[in-house]
């Protein structure tokens, strides 16, 4: 009794210093995994400290760079405005030119004595004298159109070269949020690393050689280790056979197993009966709803009867909906009678007022006509339109250059021009809009090109037109649609405009891509597959 007392005693600081060890053994082990982290960590920061001169070189080499964005934004304004100018100059000039015109082929015509101008008479000479005043001012007027036309072009070339200058400096938007974010993340990543550095040298690796001096020692539970060198001490004085301990111990543990067995039985017994209980209850369930299907198919049975007798007395569908869409016609017919009717006399009794204001304003108009000539020139496509749309252009084709040149490599362009020359007279111009298209051969009709290459130009234009008709209109393009297209491309031409749809994604909210290739399937993020089947199509929503 006194060996079992003493192994009772024993067990409890046996148990507390085992324990103890085992969680300074784990935390020494966390411990130690966390420096071979940290060494991990400070490789990472020396590499992270010796690239940031390299990131800083770049991002201050971008800026450089972009520092003569202004002064070409400044002359590309001041080019675009001299170019409104002279084609505002050109076209009234233009106007001035073929009134003089008018006025010396009618001085040319005249026959008699008679001024075709005024009416008061006009001498041979004084009409001689008049002619070359008005041929010498038509020269002077063609002079000066001419030079226009000239200093037009020169400052239309160098506009292109302005315009390709920032198309290029835009381009390096792009490259130089991406090496800010590069810095910011490498400096955000490096001051991470050394204040982790930092409090693991403050903690950290103070307490791993603390705990290996506590392990490597034994000083840990020490109050235990007390406490169990005094039993061992009190054991010792003891007589203790270890083999009879042993013989008693297992046969103890035998039994053990075969009260183990017989708590098991005993909860067996003790579970068969409500299970016994349940069975039944189920049993005169499965009665129950038997029944109550039974009685169920009576009722439908009795509805079915029901619905075939009332269906079989209601009109025949077709036919009523059939006169109901035939007395609707009719009705709409009578209706536009009468209303052509009501028009026909509403339109009598104003015909009778109109004739008498008419005649009024017939005199009226007689003399704003030459006013309004002078409106319709500037207001038709030779006029105003035309100078908005040679300032919207430049944007348009900029766009358009920028988009294309990323869908074909950089092997096609386009221009717009506004102005051609007369066939038969070519020292003069007429508006125009031709779109005009250049690739490694030159340039080419818009037919010369394949259905692939035409996609890509029709695509760069659309876009183009499109952010600039937002921009003036102060919104934002939400949602771009491309039905098809993929199948007039070869592979490098569908690459390529995969990789523009992916480079003009964050301007919309949704871009949605219609086509029929299979190998296009796996291109986007999302997608709607429409199946053709028997019943029809379906639809099926893959992300």
């Amino acid at each position: 009794a006194s060996f079992f007392e003493i192994q009772n005693k024993r067990a409890a600081p046996l148990m507390e210093i085992n324990g103890e060890e085992k969680r300074l053994q784990e935390e020494l082990r966390r411990l130690r995994a966390d420096e071979q982290s940290i060494r991990q960590l400070e490789t990472r920061a020396k590499l992270i400290e010796d690239g940031l001169p390299e990131l800083r070189g770049n991002v201050e080499s971008i800026q450089a760079q972009q520092g003569r964005r202004g002064a070409l934004e400044e002359e590309l304004a001041l080019k675009r405005q001299r170019i409104g100018e002279l084609t505002a100059e050109n076209t009234r000039l233009r106007a001035e030119m073929n009134d003089l015109k008018e006025r010396i082929d009618s001085l040319k015509q005249v026959d008699g004595a008679d001024c075709p101008l005024c009416g008061k008479p006009l001498s041979e000479s004084e009409r001689q004298n008049l002619l070359s005043d008005l041929e010498a001012e038509g020269r002077q007027k063609g002079d000066l159109y001419r030079e226009n036309v000239a200093q037009q072009k020169r400052d239309e070339e160098s506009l292109k070269e302005l315009q390709a200058e920032l198309t290029a400096l835009t381009r390096l938007d792009q490259q130089l949020l991406t090496e800010h974010r590069k810095l910011d993340q490498a400096e955000t990543e490096l001051k991470r690393l050394r204040d982790t550095l930092e409090t693991w040298e403050a903690s950290g690796a103070m307490r791993l050689l603390d705990l290996e001096e506590q392990i490597t020692k034994g000083m840990f539970a020490l109050d235990a280790r007390s406490r169990l060198a005094a039993i061992d001490q009190e054991a010792r004085s003891l007589g203790y056979d270890a083999a009879a301990h042993d013989a008693v111990r297992a046969s103890e543990q035998a039994g053990r197993g075969a009260e183990l067995a017989l708590r098991e039985l005993e909860s067996a017994r003790a579970a068969l009966e409500p299970l016994e209980r349940q069975l039944d209850g189920l049993g005169r369930q499965i009665e129950l709803d038997r029944v109550q299907q039974a009685q169920q198919e009576q009722e439908y049975t009795a509805a079915s009867q029901k619905y075939a007798t009332e269906a079989a007395a209601l009109p025949d569908l077709n036919l009523v909906e059939r006169e109901l869409l035939h007395a609707q016609s009719e009705e709409n017919r009578l209706r536009m009678d009468v209303g052509m009717v009501r028009q026909l006399v509403a339109v009598l009794d104003s015909l009778r007022e109109r004739k008498a204001r008419q005649v009024k304003r017939r005199s009226d108009l007689m003399v704003t006509i030459t006013r309004l000539k002078a409106l319709e020139r500037a207001f038709s496509k030779d006029g105003v339109p035309a100078l908005l749309i040679e300032q919207a252009l430049p944007d348009i084709e900029a766009h358009a250059n920028d988009l294309l040149e990323r869908l074909s490599a950089g092997g096609m362009s386009v221009r717009f021009a506004t102005q051609r020359a007369l066939k038969s007279k070519k020292e003069e111009m007429r508006e125009t809009l031709d779109i005009i298209i250049s690739d490694s051969f030159g340039e080419r009709p818009y037919e010369m090109f394949s259905g692939g290459e035409a996609f890509r130009v029709n695509f760069a234009i659309r876009l183009a037109l499109s952010r600039v008709l937002a921009h003036r209109a102060g919104a934002r393009l939400q949602t771009l649609f491309i039905d098809e297209g993929f199948g007039s491309q070869d592979a490098e031409g569908r690459q390529r405009l995969l990789e523009a749809i992916s480079l003009v994604q964050t301007e919309f909210e949704r871009i949605l891509v219609i086509t029929h290739l299979e190998e296009l399937k796996e291109a986007f993020p999302a997608r709607i597959e429409v199946e053709k089947t028997q019943r029809g199509s379906s639809l099926k929503v893959v992300l």
